[in-house]
């Protein structure tokens, strides 16, 4: 899953540039999403739509509900501007602050 940034056409040629770590954050948050909705994403391929837009409006629609700290995270992880979008490092600053036990911290926090 490439990142709004990662290709602009300019003059009818494709131009890469932007953050690639920013980048990488996108594709992330897309292949998470991806996995989670493998059964949407197929049902999509089938009948042709547009497996990216319904995705993303089942993540808007229920994921958001049912894991809203979490759903947070990866909403800024699809930030269209990637200044907006936060590191790898940051993403792991904001997950270890979801989990409070020590053994959490252990597993899941890089410092």
């Amino acid at each position: 899953f490439m990142a709004p940034e990662v290709l602009v056409c300019k003059d009818d040629k494709v131009v890469k540039h932007g953050n690639h770590i920013k980048s990488d954050v996108y594709s992330l948050a897309m292949s998470i999403l991806y996995m989670v909705y493998i059964e949407d994403v197929e049902k999509a391929k089938e009948q042709r739509k547009s497996s990216k837009k319904i995705v993303k409006a089942k993540f808007r629609n229920e994921f958001m509900f049912k894991f809203p700290k979490i759903g947070r995270i990866i909403e800024m992880m699809l930030a269209i501007d990637q200044q907006e979008r936060p590191d790898f490092e940051e993403i792991n600053k904001r997950c270890c602050l979801l989990y409070t036990s020590d053994a959490a911290d252990d597993l899941l926090c890089v410092d």
